[in-house]
């Protein structure tokens, strides 16, 4: 960098991160990339980039090095926007777009964007065969969004001055607006627009007076549709006639289709609409469909010989009230048939199966490890939960498989005034919602063949006539809350909240403050609310969560919003989830008030139909064939069980088949105004909706989750092996461990065996038990911990914590620190079920793709399990085996058979029977010598002792021989 002719700063690059290659990793890492350089001053030389405190500028750079036949790939490696028309730039297309504001005659600037024109050379004959510039759309951006589009075509002409007066335009008009040229002009073909003007949500007041009589103006292509002035929006905020179809046109291809502009207008005295909001789709694509034939109609729905014949049949009249038709109550209908003898045969033959398979995996299970099962009959809702049901990490609208619930009601949001990045700023400008459905489509059809509508009937009268009646619905709405995930704390001194419930539905408001939980961020609720609605006033369901303070006011954590009129009235039926498999009593109970082949004749009915036939295996709708190989204990219930089969698969019905929705529960995201766009975690729920009818409601599903029973646990350690040997006896020099146990649920309750000494092969006899006391939630299945987290505290935390037993073996050390061996972490819920022989017990049991066993269910387990510990490399690796029996048992049996600890009574436990070396020789001296003397050295010191008394004798001998010599040569 230069200042004049002083270098002021420089900045060197290595040639090899910027050398081409047409192999990527032999390519340079910065080659064809934007760099961001921080040049040193010259003064700064060698230092390091951390030493150097100034710099003196930032440069962005886009660097190639390469050979000159790959110039090419050096252009395309440019981001659009930086690659110029020309070397100086000075030919570039820059088209700007400016708003005029008549009050104070001033343009105001909104947008540009760079466009690539046609060039045509002076060599070149200008003819529109030869030299035809294609329309193309343009973004106009700004800093803050897309502004808008331009559809439009840039040229390039090089002339000369001789050449001027041959120009196509000879001079700058800006008041002449010219004709485009057919040839470039977009060709054009007929289509239909149908609008449903449902009705308007939420609109904001207008120059402070309340917006009583909206009007929907909807324009696309220059056409203009208007719904009718709505008479009073504050009593009813539906249209009528909602219905409206004209006639336009559009081009042919797609890239060309123009926007949507919806506009809401308040209708003021003597005629005066004043302006309201305005909402617009960049292009009417997302609303076109396609029309279907009469013939492929019934090549996919009838069967080929008899499918006119049967599209005559079911096809409904013309002045078919499908609204009325919906408020009917549903009558099912039972076939009879009788069932022959082979098919007795047949479903006896596989039940026999069924027990055959169900014994040898009894029998092998047994094989593996001893365990006692005990009946279950505490299953419940949350069984199903943890088990089976659908339970989708977002919102239900969010599901692809629903299309957001959008395919009958599309929620238009209409703004007033300019858009900002701000978002707590744009919330103001939100001027109301307007609810219907834009549908857009080819019409005629371009070979003038009849058309017809998903549900079968004639396209002629339009795509959109099924649509139920605006008249004011009522409903029993029912929530369920499950739980709250990840909720942000809004205590400062303990990190937690104190959370509870709020409900909203028009203007009902439910206040649950009473039902707190204190010091949770993942709350288990288990509320029902069951409310009263009416559609349209009553849309909205809203779902806060508080934080309750006892001392100041309750802090706001989150809301989720629900638009329940959209799932009401969607064709995926939201308003009850399908339950997997159709039950007619227990915890599994139906709970929608038709049962599924009402449903699935309904189904049929409204779509045109045949009905279903059920046979043996199978259930036939038209040419479709649903097969159905589950097996039914109740007769009476199999016509049930095999429609429902159908429902689940009725999105793979051709035309008008789409997804019902499931027995579910839904992960909503939480959200605060006081911080737009931050989520404030999850709330776990799903709604019910059963309209106002003949039929009642089935009872509410109990949600509550069960209350924690305490438990205690007895784990007897009775033996390990091939634990690893880490010491050398101190007097033989034996490889050898000094073998103990430790175990605990909890840290504060941590027991530990006895010391097996001097194990030669790591065999560890113990028969020593362990006896822990936890609180266990059998629906969540986890352990439940109470505590307060300080003195001061009002209320108990309640921690939920997997309910664990740690083991771990160590080698005794008495003058330094015991050294780890192993450990084995069993989670008793879902723990794995061990090996009765130590020889088949390896790592391979503690696999999580294994079965497992729930202790609080077996109540009883022993087994044998491995001992794992890491390698120097990091691996987990076998270290020894453990051979364990466990047991769960209530407090309550746990008091009228109580067990001691360790081996104490009752039901005291025998003194393992180890070998005689097991003893600690640092506490035993004496001992510990004589059993090496004895052990080792047991022949020498016979030896010794012997060769010591023979010595001795010898020596007396020779002592005592002179003077009896003496006495006996004397005579005395």
């Amino acid at each position: 960098m230069l200042a004049g002719s002083k270098r002021v700063a420089y900045a060197e690059l290595p040639a090899e991160r910027l050398l081409y290659s047409e192999e990527g990793p032999e390519r340079g890492e910065e080659c064809g990339k934007r760099i961001n350089l921080f040049p040193r001053c010259p003064g700064d030389g060698n230092k390091p980039d951390e030493a150097i405190d100034y710099r003196a500028c930032k440069i962005e750079l886009f660097l190639w090095l390469g050979n000159a036949k790959f110039v090419a790939s050096c252009w395309s490696s440019i981001l659009p926007g930086y690659l110029t028309t020309d070397h100086e730039g000075s030919l570039d297309v820059f088209p700007k777009y400016f708003e005029y504001d008549r009050s104070s005659g001033m343009k105001e600037f909104s947008g540009r964007c760079i466009a690539v024109p046609s060039v045509m050379l002076i060599t070149e004959s200008y003819t529109p065969a030869e030299f035809l510039p294609k329309l193309k759309w343009y973004h106009f951006q700004s800093r803050r969004d897309c502004t808008g589009s331009i559809l439009a075509a840039f040229e390039l002409v090089e002339t000369k001055e001789s050449d001027l007066a041959d120009l196509p335009l000879s001079q700058i008009t800006l008041d002449e607006i010219r004709s485009i040229p057919s040839d470039i002009r977009p060709k054009m073909a007929s289509y239909r627009l149908e609008v449903i003007f449902w009705g308007v949500r939420d609109m904001r007041k207008l120059h402070c007076v309340p917006v009583y009589r909206p009007r929907i103006v909807v324009e696309c292509a220059g056409v203009y549709v208007k719904s009718r002035v709505m008479e009073n929006a504050k009593k009813f905020c539906n249209f009528e006639e909602p219905r409206v179809m004209v006639d336009l046109e559009m081009p042919e291809l797609d890239m060309y289709y123009p926007s949507v502009t919806i506009r809401a207008y308040d209708s003021r005295g003597f005629g005066c609409f004043k302006y309201a909001g305005i909402c617009i789709v960049p292009t009417i694509y997302v609303f076109l469909e396609q029309l279907i034939t009469e013939e492929d109609y019934r090549a996919q729905i009838y069967e080929t010989k008899r499918g006119a014949a049967v599209a005559k049949w079911r096809e409904h009249p013309l002045h078919f009230d499908s609204s009325s038709e919906e408020r009917k109550g549903l009558i099912g209908y039972k076939e009879t048939s009788n069932k022959g003898i082979w098919r007795r045969i047949r479903d006896l033959l596989e039940y026999a199966k069924r027990l055959f398979r169900l014994k040898r995996l009894i029998v092998k299970k047994e094989e593996n490890s001893h365990i006692r099962m005990t009946s279950d009959d505490g299953l419940d809702w949350w069984s199903k939960y943890f088990a089976s049901l659908e339970i989708y990490a977002e919102e239900l609208e969010k599901q692809p498989e629903f299309d957001g619930f959008q395919d009958r009601l599309s929620t238009f949001e209409l703004w007033k005034g300019k858009r900002t990045e701000n978002l707590e700023n744009d919330a103001h400008g939100l001027a109301g919602k307007f609810k219907g459905h834009i549908s857009v489509y080819r019409w005629p059809h371009p070979e003038n063949s009849p058309c017809r509508t998903r549900r079968g009937r004639d396209a002629a009268n339009g795509l959109c006539d099924d649509y139920p009646s605006q008249e004011s619905e009522k409903l029993l709405v029912r929530l369920y809350v499950i739980k709250g995930i990840n909720l942000q704390p809004k205590d400062p001194l303990n990190g937690k909240s104190d959370p509870y419930l709020c409900i909203g539905l028009g203007k009902r408001f439910i206040n649950d403050s009473k039902n707190y939980i204190p010091n949770q961020l993942n709350p288990t609720f288990g509320r029902v609310f069951e409310m009263e609605a009416t559609f349209p006033r009553d849309y909205m369901l809203t779902v806060q969560i508080w934080d309750h303070d006892a001392t100041s006011k309750d802090d706001l954590i989150g809301e989720t919003r629900i638009d329940i009129e959209n799932r009401f009235y969607s064709r995926h039926r939201a308003n009850c989830g399908l339950a997997r498999t159709y039950e007619s009593s227990g915890y599994n109970v139906w709970r929608d008030r038709e049962r599924p082949k009402q449903i699935l004749d309904f189904l049929c009915k409204k779509n045109n139909l045949p009905a279903a036939v059920y046979a043996e295996k199978s259930v036939r709708i038209g040419k479709r064939k649903f097969p159905f190989r589950s097996i039914v204990d109740n007769d009476d219930e199999r016509e049930e069980c095999m429609a429902l089969s159908v429902l689940h698969q009725w999105q793979e019905f051709p035309i008008c088949g789409c997804a019902l929705v499931p027995e579910h529960v839904e992960r909503r995201p939480l959200f605060n105004a006081a911080r737009p766009g931050l989520e404030q975690g999850r709330l776990e729920l799903w709604v019910d909706m059963f309209p106002s009818g003949n039929l009642p409601p089935k009872p509410v599903v109990n949600v509550a989750p069960l209350e924690p029973e305490e438990y205690e646990i007895r784990v007897i350690v009775w033996n390990t092996e091939d634990v690893p040997l880490v010491e050398n006896q101190f007097l033989t020099g034996d490889k050898c461990s000094d073998i103990y146990a430790k175990g605990w649920i909890l840290q504060e309750d941590r027991q530990r065996t006895d010391v097996h000494y001097n194990s030669p092969n790591g065999e560890g006899n113990f028969n020593w038990r362990f006896v822990f006391r936890v609180v266990y939630s059998r629906s969540e299945n986890v352990m439940v911990v109470r505590k307060k987290l300080s003195v001061f505290a009002r209320n108990e935390t309640v921690e939920k914590l997997p309910c664990r037993l740690h083991l771990e073996v160590w080698d005794s050390d008495h003058f330094s620190a015991d050294d780890f061996l192993g450990a084995l972490t069993l989670d008793l819920s879902k723990m794995p079920r061990g090996s009765a022989n130590p020889k088949t017990c390896t790592m391979r049991l503690i696999d999580p793709n294994l079965p497992t066993v729930n202790l609080f269910k077996a109540t009883y387990l022993k087994a044998w399990w491995p001992l794992a510990r890491r390698n120097e490399k990091g691996a987990y690796v076998q270290a020894g085996k453990i051979e364990l029996e466990l047991s769960a048992l209530r407090v309550v049996e746990a008091n009228e058979r109580p067990a001691g600890k360790g081996r104490d009574p009752p039901q005291g436990l025998p003194s393992p029977r180890r070998l005689d070396t097991s003893f600690s020789w640092f506490r035993n001296p004496w001992k510990a010598c004589c059993f090496v003397v004895c052990r080792y050295y047991k022949w020498r010191a016979v030896l010794c002792v012997s060769c010591t008394l023979l010595v001795f004798l010898v020596v007396c001998a020779v002592y005592a021989l002179p003077g009896y010599l003496i006495k006996r040569l004397v005579g005395a």
